[in-house]
């Protein structure tokens, strides 16, 4: 059985973190807009197993990424 896992991001200028939901398949795809039309965005991204749908809280390595409107 697959593991799921809790994906969370935010803004590098935020001190808090925003759920995206849970993920049990790869790539993990971040459908929100961009905060600023026209304009990239930096965001970080961190996830943890979840085990009987609670977080294992061991959180992953930050993940920075720009993204760029097309």
């Amino acid at each position: 059985m697959p593991m799921s896992q809790k994906v969370q991001s935010r803004n590098p200028a935020a001190a808090s973190w925003t759920d995206l939901g849970t993920d049990m398949f790869s790539p993990f795809v971040d459908t929100r807009p961009i905060e600023t039309p026209g304009q990239p965005q930096v965001l970080e991204y961190r996830a943890c197993y979840l085990v009987s749908d609670q977080p294992t809280l061991e959180w992953s390595s930050v993940l920075v990424v720009t993204v760029s409107p097309s």
